[in-house]
């Protein structure tokens, strides 16, 4: 092993050995060049320990800025139920989180962000002590000059969904506790030609893995419907793309589309499995039908082939006004399993599995919401909140839903018309720690926080 000189004992001593005893007629003239080998590995060494701190200086986020103090104030008027607190975990200088995926083995959170016109995304590693929360976290960044990075974490690898490439990261726990020392590569297994980039409205791509390793991928519809000639884009789009508006799988070594899963869906953002190899989603419901209607969806899938009915039904049973006109929803038209508030923007959602909360809540649902704009709502607002769709013990199906974490703090409608900032409530996604411990990414705050719980509270 090499000491901080360069070199070991052994191998110092193996070197001034040779030296001294070399009783060569030329003794002088070996000397010297044994000399100079030690000068020039040291010089090596040097140069390698130099660009290893530079290396270290550039994949290394700064400590963060002191939090906001409105964020702070703001956590304080979060409406939970008894017992529960949020606190924020962390807050980045420049880093907007989305995507978060758990590594249990090694304590490490992954989470991602999207890009924007003035700067490329990012994907960071989290170390931190999952069972006490009160122990410093450390940032470990991992990939850059991405677009619109989606993530998911299966069987200690890393995978990376661009709107047009599926990539990977192997062993990527290696990377992230730094046993490796050298950036870790974005290995391409697929590219995407699903009719979109990143340009595109909702090209981003959501993923989940159930129990045997297969992939599943949202292929969202890549326009909002107050754009002319949207009905006309859907019937040129539709036969070239057959994939638009699904859930499509991938098998290992998922370098090609399996196939076409569930169909009938405009954004499908959130997804997760349930512990009887049930798929659950989110669905964005379309715009300009008014504020209220249509609703966001959650859905489930228990088998391929389920039609969900856009663009031709929303919810449970409103015919579009557009490509349905005066017509019904087919008979084949599931509807969803729960139909949350208009426009509230419902994204990231999990299953509850922990120990922390009381057991009531346990195998409940959560979802994210990342709240609407007031040019798609009007007063009060829907979103900002964290809602809990609760499930019968025994038959494993949802009975009611409701907010469980309530961020939005808009007191007046004047400040909603003018769209002033939040400082907390613009919710993404949910991972549930070792602990128990809820962490939520709030994109626009640059947050991740944590709701935790205490009878004692």
């Amino acid at each position: 092993m090499l000491s901080g000189s360069g070199f070991s004992q052994e191998a110092r001593r193996h070197i001034e050995t040779s030296i001294l005893l070399d009783d060569h007629p030329h003794q002088r003239r070996k000397r010297w060049d044994a000399v100079s080998l030690t000068i020039l590995l040291l010089l090596v060494v040097f140069a390698a320990v130099l660009v290893a701190l530079l290396l270290t200086h550039v994949v290394r986020e700064k400590s963060p800025t002191p939090p906001l103090q409105g964020v702070k104030n703001s956590l304080t008027k979060v409406k939970l139920p008894p017992g529960f607190k949020v606190r924020l975990l962390y807050q980045f200088k420049d880093f907007h989180p989305r995507d978060l995926v758990l590594s249990r083995e090694q304590g490490v959170l992954y989470a991602s962000e999207n890009g924007n016109g003035s700067q490329s995304a990012r994907i960071i590693a989290l170390v931190m002590n999952t069972l006490d929360l009160s122990q410093a976290v450390r940032i470990v960044p991992l990939a850059a000059d991405l677009t619109l990075p989606a993530i998911s974490y299966w069987q200690g690898d890393l995978y990376l969904a661009e709107p047009n490439v599926l990539y990977v990261i192997r062993n990527v726990d290696q990377y992230a506790t730094e046993r490796v020392s050298f950036p870790p590569k974005l290995m391409k297994l697929s590219d995407l030609d699903f009719g979109s980039d990143a340009s595109d409205d909702h090209s981003r791509r959501s993923m989940t893995f159930d129990r045997n390793g297969t992939l599943f991928m949202n292929v969202a519809v890549p326009w909002n419907e107050n754009k002319n000639g949207w009905v006309q884009r859907w019937n040129d789009s539709i036969s070239k793309y057959p994939y638009l508006g699904s859930i499509v799988t991938f098998n290992p070594p998922y370098t090609a589309v399996t196939g076409k899963y569930v169909s009938g869906l405009r954004n499908a953002v959130g997804l997760t499995m349930d512990g009887f190899g049930r798929l659950w989603f989110t669905d964005s419901g379309r715009n300009k039908l008014g504020s209220h209607t249509p609703p966001d969806e959650l859905n489930m899938a228990e088998q391929a082939g389920i039609d969900f009915g856009y663009p031709y039904c929303h919810g449970c049973c409103l015919a579009d006004p557009d490509v349905n006109k005066g017509g019904s929803c087919p008979d084949k038209t599931r509807p969803p399993a729960i139909s949350l508030d208009a426009h509230c923007s419902a994204l990231g959602l999990t299953f509850y599995e922990g120990g922390m909360f009381p057991e009531k809540y346990h195998g409940d649902l959560f979802i994210a919401e990342h709240g609407a704009a007031p040019s798609e709502r009007s007063w009060p607002p829907s979103g900002y909140k964290i809602t809990r769709v609760a499930f019968d013990k025994k038959w494993h199906t949802p009975l009611r839903h409701e907010c469980f974490a309530d961020f939005s703090i808009y007191q007046k409608e004047s400040d909603w018309a003018k769209g002033i900032r939040h400082k907390t409530g613009n919710l993404v996604d949910i991972a549930v720690l070792d602990s128990g411990a809820m962490l939520i990414s709030d994109d626009a705050n640059r947050a991740i926080y944590a709701i935790t719980y205490s009878s004692k509270s």
